[in-house]
């Protein structure tokens, strides 16, 4: 047997049950409550109704019988008089309070006005759509006030970012005119520093007069600076222009292709993109495995026993290598005498190889002792023919000693002379340090703010190289030169040896006479060089001072420094892998293994016979 099923799964009937059914009454009173307020007393029966008239008493089974069967002890719950022992069922009694009302599905309790239906007597509550709709309504108004409220504050925001633009304006324009203003208050402080240093007017002219000369320049350098602008300029839009045509004509190709190839030509470009990301990552590896080498290569270099693991692992991959050809000789199936007849000729082939080396070597032997013994008989015949007979000979050879120790000693007194000038630079340096130290602060910033305007530190960096430059060319020139006296010296001695020394004096008279015109040409080029490089030494040193007093200078300095470090690192590294290579003898090695090959060729071609 089945429990019967509950209210909530009941079925309704066919109209159904209405929502707002039993909301006014109450559910009468039934005849357990009517019998138990018989039994209880008369007066107190109504009152107990009053107060406990949702509360249910819980009766077994004979006693429902009987109370349906009309047998009661006492009298109804409620105060209805009783007609035939039966209550009458009309009367109404009184509600629940809300509170403790249960809320249902169909609505909830709010205070609202009475409705047709009777459902606004302070019982169950059901909304219908225009209360959805108030709240809908109520929600766009305040989504309307926002927008609105946000579209004053962008109007807001547009008027401050024009004011801003307005006020950028401004301040480039405030900026010009301080620039303008430093620029005259720069003057004036020159004008003041001229005045109470109490120079002349002839220096201030001279000065005037560079400074035109170099604002001159600056103007020049400017309008070529400016028209190189403008002409790459218009190359680069008639190459865009260009590019614009060749994008239409592509296009336009593409339009005119097969839809295959088109799709064809889609998938491809597809490719090339993909094998672009791939080439990237691949990029990307390759850097960071160079990375992992270049540490692992500095953990190698710091511990021994590493490098000794390394070495030991190659000859390992080296002897597996060889085992791998081994296994796969052996297992080639191979007949003993095919295998006989391939070494055969493999030894064959080695030997061959092998003398045509020896014959090689021989050769080149051979070679060398004949040029020895040529350059012997060449010494010999000519101490025999340059000997004391000679007298011009000598002062020739006369001449090539004083040009040559000329040479040597210029280079060192070049060097001395340069020395003692950087001496003397550094102790006026020093001078001038010491004097500048009790000047006051506003001379020092306006004396930097003139070096900063007149000679930018790029500038001079730039004549500091072009007189590098014109240096090394001169120093080129001088070496050419030397070179000359070296060819017309070799003419000579050819000349010499071919014509013999007992020749006529007529033609030695005339080459000598040749060969001194030609130092004498040589010494006044060299002279008027030593003028030149002397000027661009002065002006080198001049730029050199004001490099110094600018501050990229002594980062150039730095920069170089760590350079000059870093390369002595590399030069250590390289000396030190020399040095390793020199510990193995790989000669000895190569040797060893050629012996122990022919031992083993004869053997073989021993078994063989």
């Amino acid at each position: 047997m089945q429990r019967p099923p509950s209210s909530s799964n009941r079925p309704t009937t066919s109209k159904g049950r209405p929502k707002t059914a039993g909301l006014n009454n109450t559910r009468p009173s039934t005849r357990r409550m009517w019998r138990n307020d018989e039994s209880g007393g008369g007066g107190k029966g109504s009152n107990y109704s009053e107060t406990n008239g949702n509360i249910r008493t819980s009766l077994s089974r004979s006693q429902r019988i009987e109370s349906r069967s009309g047998i009661m002890d006492g009298p109804p719950k409620t105060g209805s008089k009783i007609i035939g022992g039966r209550p009458l069922t009309g009367a109404r009694l009184p509600t629940g309070s809300v509170q403790n009302r249960p809320m249902t599905k169909q609505g909830l309790s709010s205070v609202i006005p009475q409705s047709r239906l009777g459902t606004g007597m302070r019982s169950r509550l059901v909304y219908d759509k225009s209360y959805y709709k108030s709240l809908l309504s109520s929600k766009l108004n305040m989504i309307e006030n926002e927008l609105e409220n946000l579209k004053i504050e962008l109007e807001k925001g547009e008027i401050d970012r024009q004011q801003v633009l307005i006020y950028e304006q401004k301040a480039e324009d405030q900026a010009n005119e301080i620039r303008q203003l430093q620029a005259k208050l720069h003057e004036y402080n020159i004008i003041i520093d001229k005045i109470n240093t109490n120079s002349e007017l002839d220096e201030i002219s001279i000065d005037l007069n560079e400074v035109q000369e170099a604002n001159e320049k600056l103007a020049e350098e400017l309008d070529k600076i400016y028209k190189e602008h403008r002409e790459k300029e218009m190359e680069i839009k008639s190459i865009e222009d260009k590019i614009n045509m060749r994008k239409d004509e592509y296009k336009q190709q593409l339009a005119a292709l097969d839809p295959n190839l088109r799709e064809k030509h889609q998938y491809l470009i597809k490719e090339v993109e993909l094998q672009k990301d791939n080439i990237k990552e691949a990029n990307l590896l390759i850097n960071t495995l160079d990375k992992r080498r270049e540490n692992i290569d500095e953990a190698l270099i710091n511990a021994p026993m590493k490098q000794q693991a390394l070495a030991l692992n190659e000859r390992i991959i080296e002897l597996k290598n060889k085992k791998k050809k081994l296994v796969d000789e052996v297992n080639t199936n191979e007949s003993p005498e095919d295998l006989r007849d391939r070494l055969l000729q493999q030894v064959t082939k080695n030997n061959e190889e092998i003398a045509i080396m020896e014959k090689q070597i021989e050769e080149v032997t051979e070679d060398i002792n004949e040029i020895h013994e040529e350059i012997q008989e060449f010494e010999n015949n000519f101490e025999a023919l340059a000997g004391d007979k000679s007298e011009k000979y000598r002062e020739m050879k006369l001449m090539e000693k004083q040009i040559d120790e000329f040479f040597e000693s210029y280079v060192e007194e070049l060097s001395n002379n340069s020395k003692i000038i950087d001496e003397r630079e550094k102790e006026i340096v020093e001078l001038l340090e010491i004097m500048s130290q009790n000047m006051e602060e506003d001379i020092t910033s306006e004396v930097k703010m003139s070096n900063d305007n007149i000679e930018n530190p790029e500038t001079l960096a730039d004549i500091h190289l072009n007189l590098q430059e014109t240096l090394l060319q001169a120093a080129d020139k001088v070496w050419e030169l030397e070179q000359q006296l070296e060819t017309s010296d070799k003419e000579y001695n050819e000349i010499k040896l071919e014509s013999g020394i007992n020749d006529e004096n007529d033609d030695e008279n005339n080459d000598i006479t040749l060969f001194q015109n030609k130092i004498n040409a040589a010494k006044e080029s060299l002279y008027e060089k030593e003028q030149t490089l002397e000027n661009l030494v002065i002006e080198n040193k001049n730029l050199l001072r004001q490099l110094q007093a600018s501050p990229i200078f002594t980062k150039i300095q730095q920069l170089e420094e760590g350079n000059i470090s870093k390369t002595k690192e590399i030069e250590n590294l390289k000396e030190k892998v020399e040095k390793l290579k020199l510990s193995k003898d790989y000669e000895t090695i190569k040797n060893e293994c050629l012996e122990k090959c022919k031992i083993l060729n004869s053997r073989l071609i021993g078994v063989s016979k």
